[in-house]
C-alpha cells in the first residue's frame, strides 16, 4: 500500500534543517467502522450538502454560502447544513438569512456527539470545505468513509488535495469556482476513485501500520 504523506508537512519540516529523506508523516487516523455504522438522523433533519467544521474565518463558510445560494435555483429542494460553532457565527448567520434560498439552509451550532456528525456525513450527498488552512483535514477523511463526494480547495496551506486525492473534487478558494465543484457533485457526477475506498487508508489499523513501518526504519537506520 502506498504510504500517504502530507507533503507540505514534510516540506516544513525540511525547512528547520532536516534532511527531507528523513522525514515521513503519518496522518491522523479515523474508525471507518464507527463511521459507517453511526446512526442516520431523524427523517428530515439532514441535508444534501454538508459542512462541518469550527467557524473561523480561514473555513471560508461565506464561500460556501453564496456558493451554495448560486447554485440553488438549479436543484429543486436541495439543501445546506452547517454544523460547527465559532467566531464567525453570528456573521454567517445574517449571511445565510440574506441569501435568496435563505429557506434551505441551516446553521445547526456545535453538536455535543460526534456520532451526530457522523451520522449528518452519512446523510449527506456532498461535503463541502472551502478551507484554505488545513494542516491534515480530518473532516474530509470522515466524509469519504461516510460516502460524500467530497469538496475541497487547492491552497499552499492546505493539506487538502493530499487527503482527497481523485476521490473528490478540488475547486480554487472563490464562490465561482466552488460553485461549479458544487454542481458536478449535485449533478449525479462521481470522482474517479471511490470515496470509501480512498477513506481506508486513513482507516486506524492502516495508520497504525504506517508508524509502525516509520519506527521500525528509524530505530533500523533505514531512511
Amino acid at each position: 500500500m502506498e504510504t500517504p504523506r502530507v507533503h507540505k508537512n514534510t516540506d516544513r519540516l525540511a525547512d528547520t534543517g532536516r534532511d527531507r529523506d528523513t522525514i515521513e508523516v503519518v496522518p491522523n487516523g479515523i474508525d471507518v467502522d464507527q463511521i459507517r455504522n453511526a446512526p442516520l438522523p431523524d427523517e428530515g433533519d439532514s441535508f444534501d450538502v454538508l459542512f462541518a467544521g469550527r467557524l473561523i474565518a480561514d473555513k471560508n463558510v461565506s464561500v460556501l454560502l453564496d456558493a451554495f445560494d448560486r447554485v440553488a435555483d438549479d436543484y429543486d429542494d436541495v439543501t445546506l447544513g452547517v454544523v460547527g460553532d465559532g467566531p464567525e457565527a453570528d456573521r454567517l448567520e445574517r449571511q445565510a438569512d440574506s441569501l435568496d434560498h435563505a429557506d434551505r439552509v441551516s446553521l445547526l451550532g456545535f453538536l455535543d456527539e460526534y456520532e451526530d456528525v457522523l451520522g449528518q456525513m452519512r446523510a449527506a450527498d456532498v461535503f463541502a470545505s472551502p478551507s484554505t488552512r488545513e494542516g491534515f483535514g480530518i473532516t474530509y477523511a470522515e466524509a469519504m468513509a461516510a460516502d460524500c463526494t467530497v469538496i475541497g480547495v487547492q491552497h499552499p496551506e492546505s493539506a487538502a488535495s493530499e487527503v482527497i486525492g481523485d476521490a473528490g473534487y478540488l475547486a480554487e478558494p472563490t464562490v465561482d469556482s466552488v460553485a461549479e465543484s458544487l454542481a458536478r457533485a449535485l449533478g449525479g457526477e462521481t470522482p474517479p476513485t471511490e470515496p470509501t475506498k480512498r477513506a481506508e487508508r486513513y482507516d486506524w489499523d492502516s495508520v497504525a501500520d504506517q508508524a509502525e513501518k516509520a519506527y521500525e526504519r528509524a530505530i533500523d537506520g533505514r531512511w
